[in-house]
C-alpha cells in the first residue's frame, strides 16, 4: 500500500476564496486531473460550485465558492461542475420542496394534472415531462382510478345502488343512502342522484265499510318521532310582503320625485317670464330695477303712481339698457358659445369685436390670454363691461350683431327699449 504523505490542501471559505491547510492524502488522485504545477486538482463538496478550474494558467489549484440560497445549487462533489440555476415549477406544477444550495427545486403536478411525455402523450416521469389534464367524469360516472401525479383517472358507469351527481376526476361512485325504518322514499337513487327520504307526516287513504261508498283522507304518522312545527311558509310571506311593501315605496317616491322636479320648472319659468299680475290684477314688470335692486318686484311707491306699471314687452324680453352681465348664466353661454365658433367670413366674436371699437392689437391680447374654461367671447365680453359699463348693454350687443349680419345671435336675446328705470350700475 503506498504510504501517506502531508500534502497541502485547498479548503474554502463561505466566499470561495481557497485557504492553505495540511490534510491526510493518499499518493493517489482521487480526480485523476493534474494542475499546470503537477497538483491533483481537489474536488468541490455539494453546495460549493467551481468558480476556477485548475486547468486555469492563473490557478494553482481548484477554486470553490458557495452556491446562492434560493438561486443556485450543487448537489455533486466535482472539480469541474459550477453551481446551477434553480429550477422553476412550469405551469400547472407544485413546489414541493423549495431550493437549497445542496439540492435543486422540486416539483409536482398540481391538483387533477399528471406527468405524460410531451411527444406520446402517454404517463412518463422525469425533467422532461409535462403535466397534463386528468380526465374529469360526468355525473352517472365515478373515477374508477383517480387521478394522480403519476396517472390520469379512469371512469367507469354507476351501477345499481350507486350514483355520482358531481363533475370530479378523484370521486368514484357513491352508494344510495337507504331510508331508515319508518320513514317513507320520496325520490329513488338514480346513477345521477341520491335517495330521498321524509319523516314527516303523509296523507293515506282509507276505505269505509263496503256499504259505506265514501271515501276519504287520513293523516297517518309513518314514525314514531312527532314533527318539529316548522314551516316555510310564514317566512315567504313575510319575505313577499317586504318585497311588495319596497315597489310601492319605490313608486310612491318616483311620483313625488317627479312633482318635484315639475314644480321646480314651473318656478324656473315662473322667475324667468318679464311679467306678472299683482293682487289688483295690474301687469307688473319684474325686471323693473329700482335703487340697486336687481329683478326684483317693483317699489309699491312706484306701483301707485303708475310709472312703468303696464308691461308693453313680449315675454322674456329684457330692456336694451340691461347690463349684458345680467343676463341669465345660460343665456350668456349660449350667446357667447355661437359667437365663439371661428367663422371664414369673420363674423364670429373677431368681427363683434371690431365692431364695439376694439383694436387688433386689443383682439390678439384677447385670444392669448383667454384659458381653454373662458371662451374668448366671454373674455371679450367681460373687457368690454370693464371698459365702458354704459356701453355694455344687450342693446347695444344686438345692435352690433345685427350690423355684422349675425341674426341667428341677435335673436337669442329679445329686448324692449323702455329706459323707465335704472339699472345698478349702468
Amino acid at each position: 500500500m503506498p504510504a501517506e504523505t502531508q500534502e497541502p490542501s485547498t479548503s474554502f471559505t463561505p466566499t470561495g476564496i481557497p485557504m492553505n491547510s495540511t490534510v491526510t492524502e493518499t499518493a493517489e488522485c482521487k480526480t485523476g486531473v493534474y494542475s499546470t504545477t503537477g497538483e491533483c486538482c481537489e474536488e468541490c463538496p455539494d453546495g460549493f460550485g467551481v468558480h476556477r478550474q485548475c486547468s486555469d494558467p492563473n490557478a494553482t489549484n481548484t477554486i470553490c465558492t458557495i452556491c446562492e440560497t434560493g438561486m443556485t445549487y450543487s448537489s455533486v462533489t466535482s472539480h469541474l461542475m459550477p453551481c446551477q440555476t434553480c429550477t422553476r415549477c412550469s405551469h400547472n406544477e407544485v413546489m414541493t420542496s423549495s431550493c437549497s444550495i445542496m439540492q435543486d427545486t422540486e416539483c409536482d403536478c398540481a391538483p387533477n394534472y399528471f406527468r405524460t411525455d410531451p411527444q406520446s402523450g402517454v404517463p412518463a416521469t422525469g425533467t422532461a415531462s409535462m403535466c397534463s389534464q386528468c380526465m374529469f367524469c360526468p355525473p352517472g360516472f365515478g373515477a374508477a382510478v383517480p387521478c394522480s401525479p403519476r396517472q390520469s383517472s379512469r371512469c367507469e358507469l354507476c351501477e345499481n345502488g350507486t350514483y355520482s351527481d358531481i363533475v370530479s376526476s378523484t370521486e368514484g361512485c357513491k352508494k344510495c343512502t337507504v331510508c331508515r325504518e319508518g320513514s317513507i322514499v320520496l325520490k329513488r337513487c338514480t346513477d345521477i342522484s341520491d335517495t330521498v327520504c321524509s319523516d314527516t307526516y303523509i296523507p293515506a287513504v282509507t276505505d269505509r265499510p263496503e256499504n259505506d261508498g265514501i271515501t276519504t283522507t287520513a293523516w297517518i304518522p309513518r314514525s314514531n318521532r312527532t314533527s318539529s312545527g316548522f314551516s316555510v311558509v310564514p317566512i315567504f310571506c313575510t319575505l313577499l310582503g317586504l318585497v311588495i311593501f319596497g315597489l310601492l315605496a319605490y313608486v310612491i317616491f318616483k311620483k313625488w320625485s317627479f312633482k318635484k322636479m315639475k314644480l321646480r320648472q314651473t318656478q324656473k319659468m315662473t322667475r324667468s317670464s318679464s311679467c306678472h299680475t299683482d293682487i289688483e290684477g295690474n301687469t307688473i314688470s319684474i325686471l323693473s330695477l329700482k335703487n340697486g335692486q336687481s329683478y326684483a318686484s317693483r317699489d309699491s311707491a312706484l306701483d301707485r303712481s303708475g310709472v312703468g306699471s303696464i308691461c308693453r314687452q313680449p315675454l322674456m324680453a329684457v330692456p336694451s339698457a340691461m347690463p349684458y352681465q345680467q343676463l341669465p348664466s345660460d343665456k350668456r353661454y349660449e350667446v357667447e358659445r355661437s359667437l365663439s365658433v371661428a367663422r371664414m367670413d369673420g363674423r364670429d366674436w373677431r368681427g363683434l369685436a371690431r365692431e364695439l371699437g376694439f383694436s387688433d392689437l386689443d383682439i390678439v391680447h384677447i385670444a392669448q390670454t383667454c384659458t381653454g374654461s373662458t371662451p374668448p367671447a366671454r373674455a371679450m365680453l367681460i373687457s368690454l363691461h370693464s371698459r365702458d359699463i354704459k356701453r355694455a348693454t344687450v342693446g347695444t350687443l344686438v345692435e352690433a350683431l345685427r350690423r355684422i349680419r349675425r341674426n341667428d345671435v341677435a335673436d337669442l336675446i329679445p329686448i324692449f327699449t323702455y329706459s323707465a328705470y335704472h339699472f345698478p350700475g349702468s
